[in-house]
């Protein structure tokens, strides 16, 4: 009996997983012009809706917002490390922490 099947037949809390990839990730530098094209991608990827797939203008805002605070507020340039919290790119993109259902 192989490997895979030894192990679809396992409970699923005995079952071997993966190891978790958390920390700190890769950072990318990035300049002044390679955050101009981002935002610039980001807002014609917004414009580019399916029909029925529509947000309306103050919902694109707040999420182009949401986007800009890490990229221009947080993010450094020549390390490219970028650790803000929740709460701190919402206070920087002036919306709620969490998503109203």
């Amino acid at each position: 009996m192989s490997f895979s099947a030894l192990k679809a037949r396992l409970p699923a809390h005995l079952r071997p997983r993966r190891e978790k990839v958390f920390g700190d990730g890769r950072p990318r530098p990035l300049d002044r012009n390679a955050k101009v094209r981002i935002m610039h991608l980001a807002r014609a990827l917004w414009q580019r809706t399916e029909k029925g797939q529509g947000l309306r203008p103050c919902q694109r805002a707040k999420h182009l917002a949401v986007l800009d605070a890490p990229l221009w507020g947080f993010h450094n340039a020549r390390s490219g490390l970028c650790f803000p919290s929740y709460g701190k790119i919402a206070d920087r993109a002036k919306c709620a922490r969490t998503r109203a259902p």
